[in-house]
């Protein structure tokens, strides 16, 4: 069979879209043909009683979710919360690079007042070069 993106998945088939494979009911698929983020304009992350997940920091999900996680817990103002947790775009062209970085480095900028959580985590990066200088 001939690699293909996954059509869908059902308990007895996985569906491709030239052929179907048969599927154990038990066992566990995972489609690495799927793009964790496609391009798409940026909401604000938190909207009243609503939480959008998006990258905070490109190429770092599990940083994206805990620090989102961590801004909703600690503070109460959507405007202060999403100063904190500007959407960082997913990078589709070469072009796309540079203006990531800049917003990634000023969502970095921003975190002064979390920095110690987020410079704690093994996920960061490249800590020495954002967080030496103070805010």
């Amino acid at each position: 069979m001939s690699t293909a993106k996954c059509s869908v998945h059902r308990r007895d088939a996985i569906v491709l879209e030239r052929g179907k494979v048969e599927a154990a009911p038990d066992d566990l698929y995972v489609d690495c043909t799927a793009k964790a983020f496609r391009k798409r304009p940026s909401v604000s992350v938190f909207d009243a009683e609503e939480i959008t997940r998006q990258q905070v920091r490109p190429g770092r999900l599990s940083l994206s979710a805990a620090l989102i996680a961590h801004v909703e817990a600690s503070y109460g103002d959507d405007a202060i919360k999403n100063d904190l947790c500007a959407p960082i775009p997913s990078v589709e062209l070469a072009a796309d690079y540079l203006s990531t970085m800049l917003d990634t480095l000023r969502n970095e900028r921003r975190w002064g007042p979390i920095r110690s959580c987020v410079v704690g985590s093994t996920s960061i990066g490249y800590p020495a070069l954002v967080f030496r200088t103070p805010a």
